[in-house]
């Protein structure tokens, strides 16, 4: 039997890209738009390609954005959740094969991108890699199960939150499925910060 999947999209000022993603993801599950308190139209957008779209009352950042549609994701009746950005750089082509893989037994899917492009995130990777075994912790397109967030989830304000589900998944000896991916250069600069601290 098929899970009911939902499809987290943090979005802030992406009015360029947001509409085709939307009806893209759409294909695949429900989509739920968490709308950082743009300035543009992309809530407009959003909706108007067929979202669900929760907005933020002022620029909380990527993390709480996520965070918040985690609270959603269980809170409903959806199975098992994909996250992916607005910005076009994650191909929207990998979901089905995200989904396909937590239909299975793995616990957390992690996308690993072909490329990265800031040197910040290379150094926190290249540093994940020799000391957690992360291949790319900071890669915006996951999967999870329900159980797993159920259990884990806490509810609190973190810089890092999707990190730090993949390290609570290592210590608990959970299965988690690195999917290499071939990622785009995004047009523009990041809309969600341009350096990891």
């Amino acid at each position: 039997m098929k899970k009911k999947l939902l499809i987290i999209l943090p979005a802030f000022n992406e009015e360029k890209t947001i509409y085709k993603t939307v009806k893209e993801l759409k294909k695949h599950g429900f989509v739920l738009v968490i709308n950082d308190s743009s300035s543009d139209k992309t809530k407009d957008y959003a909706l108007e390609a067929g979202a669900k779209v929760i907005t933020n009352k002022k620029n909380l950042g990527y993390e709480f954005s996520i965070n918040t549609g985690i609270k959603y994701f269980l809170k409903n009746k959806f199975d098992i959740l994909i996250t992916i950005d607005a910005d076009g750089e994650l191909p929207v082509k990998y979901v089905p094969s995200f989904k396909k893989l937590l239909n299975k037994n793995y616990d957390i899917i992690c996308g690993v991108r072909s490329k990265l492009f800031r040197v910040s995130e290379k150094i926190f990777i290249f540093l994940s890699r020799i000391f957690l075994d992360l291949k790319d912790p900071l890669c915006g397109l996951k999967g999870y199960k329900k159980y797993f967030l159920k259990k884990y989830y806490s509810g609190k304000k973190s810089n890092f939150i999707c990190t730090e589900y993949l390290v609570i998944a290592k210590k608990n000896n959970l299965n988690i499925f690195k999917n290499k991916i071939n990622n785009k250069l995004r047009k523009g600069n990041s809309r969600f910060g341009s350096s990891i601290f």
